[in-house]
């Protein structure tokens, strides 16, 4: 079997770390002799990519493959004619004959460049066993990039649009990261049989250097106390992972604990939002470091070895790797629940009791009235952004759906709102009282950072080993390529209503979260 896989870049990011763990999860489970050849289609960046994993990994035969073409592009920069003869060409160069050899296609209906799905189309027709892998997807509050992809699809066909975003072939499948990615697919008509998920794999946490030095460091550079109780958030601040809320921590935190977040966003769209939070933390004197993993401060690894647990705030991932990763540094997670991701990790037997999907806060605070005129001012241009049908009438009772026992959940606020309650906390010691009476999940998380549960992490460690291991990820890979590559193929496509109401999965106020839009 040859393996060419496709991505529009190697520059940093979640995709990028993806083939590269998914290189490595097939090397550790291959034994075949003869190494697979693996052929990498990017667009040309390839800033993150280690070279030496090529002599690195016995069991394949990697080469990159640059096409400009496969790069982010608006729909006229990039014809999709040229840019199908120019994959075609290419892998007919590399000997890549359709019979044996699987597409390994990441987020082709992102839409990050609309020729994408025309070349799957054209791919998979003319014989290629294919595997689309979804890790995001342009209808999950990305209006400009769904825009992109009506233009691009929608010009020159007759086809309807949910049929060339999502071309369904017997050759043709669809892997997903969770099961909920895999429910909304499930329910918007993908065949079950051509349906996967394909979790990523957690690499192994080791060689940490010792604490006492990586303690040193952290006083050195950020003057926080040796003996103080250190939470870390190993994220870069962006807006999904939610910083307000993690600044919230910060104000209900006990005397000498301290909270530290690893990195700045790169992004220059994400800076604004992050500067904004770094000053307001510093105008009011907050035990809180940023940026604790940044150029010439602490590794990864002395970030993970000086914490006492790991704090989560986000709002919205697409795997949540904290979720393991955690458990690997032998560190408690506390923080914020994604049960909609997190609901996979606990079927697999990990236990994240500590979590809670919310950090309820007293309607009276801001008043109904404003909660929901807050809520429908970010939703409805997000419709109409999508063209989709907006009636407040409906999105009100939606909304009074998210009110609990009088109390709203902090997540759902927009920053300025954020602030407001965290002003009012700042000021206000019995709000912080009712605020910790309201969760009380957020006290037991401060304790549990201090008891360093040994069973519990050695209990969730075990099962990270054994479920999202890179054997257990090779394998896994390997048999949904295997799969694929059986399948019965045909130029003909289905003409199904598979995809025409994903739109419907994502656009709803349960996965609203006003940080996220905020420009």
């Amino acid at each position: 079997m040859n393996l060419a896989i496709f991505h529009y870049h190697l520059n940093r990011g979640g995709v990028t770390q993806v083939i590269l763990n998914h290189l490595r999860s097939l090397e550790a489970c291959l034994q075949e002799k003869k190494p697979i050849k693996v052929a990498i289609f990017y667009g040309g960046r390839k800033q993150a990519w280690p070279d030496e994993i090529s002599d690195k990994l016995q069991a394949l035969e990697i080469q990159l493959v640059a096409i400009p073409l496969l790069d982010y592009h608006e729909p006229d920069e990039c014809p999709p004619v040229r840019l199908i003869q120019e994959v075609h060409n290419r892998l007919q160069a590399l000997d890549f004959q359709q019979e044996e050899t699987l597409l390994h296609i990441h987020n082709h209906s992102l839409g990050k460049n609309a020729a994408w799905p025309l070349m799957v189309q054209a791919l998979a027709k003319g014989g290629y066993a294919t595997l689309l892998q979804m890790h995001d997807f342009a209808e999950d509050y990305r209006p400009e990039n769904y825009h992109r992809l009506t233009i691009g699809l929608t010009t020159d066909s007759t086809k309807p649009f949910h049929q060339q975003l999502y071309p369904q072939a017997p050759q043709i499948h669809y892997s997903v990261l969770n099961g909920r990615d895999g429910n909304y697919l499930k329910d918007s008509g993908f065949p079950l049989e051509r349906l996967h998920q394909l979790p990523n794999p957690a690499l192994p946490i080791d060689n940490l250097p010792s604490r006492k030095y990586a303690r040193k460091k952290l006083k050195a550079l950020f003057d926080i106390p040796e003996d103080a109780s250190f939470l870390l958030y190993p994220v870069r601040g962006i807006r999904r992972k939610n910083l307000g809320e993690w600044l919230l921590w910060s104000l209900l935190s006990p005397e000498n604990c301290w909270l530290g977040l690893t990195l700045a966003p790169l992004n220059p769209v994400e800076i604004p939002h992050y500067e904004r939070w770094k000053n307001w933390a510093e105008e009011h004197n907050l035990r809180c470091a940023f940026e604790t993993g940044g150029e010439e401060k602490l590794t990864f690894g002395e970030n993970l070895v000086a914490s006492d647990a790991l704090l989560t705030t986000s709002l919205v991932e697409g795997f949540g790797m904290v979720f393991l990763e955690a458990w690997l540094a032998a560190r408690p997670l506390i923080g914020r629940d994604l049960p909609a991701i997190t609901q996979d990790f606990k079927q697999a037997g990990l236990q994240l009791d500590a979590l809670a999907d919310h950090v309820w806060i007293p309607i009276e605070w801001l008043g109904k009235e404003n909660f929901q005129s807050m809520l429908i001012s970010y939703l409805r241009p997000v419709l109409e952004a999508y063209q989709q049908p907006s009636s407040e009438n409906n999105q009100t009772k939606e909304i009074e759906k998210l009110i609990k026992n009088h109390c709203i959940d902090f997540g759902k606020l927009d920053s300025q709102w954020q602030e407001k309650i965290l002003e009012k906390l700042f000021h206000e010691p019995e709000a912080r009282e009712t605020l910790l009476t309201l969760n009380p999940h957020i006290s037991a998380g401060f304790s549990l950072a201090q008891m360093k549960p040994t069973a519990l992490i050695e209990a969730n460690k075990q099962v990270v080993q054994s479920h999202y291991s890179m054997q257990a990820s090779g394998e896994r890979l390997l048999t949904i390529y295997q799969k694929v590559m059986s399948s019965k193929k045909s130029t003909h496509f289905e003409e199904t209503d598979a995809g025409k109401d994903l739109l419907n999965c994502f656009l709803s106020i349960e996965a609203l979260y006003p940080v996220r839009l905020e420009n």
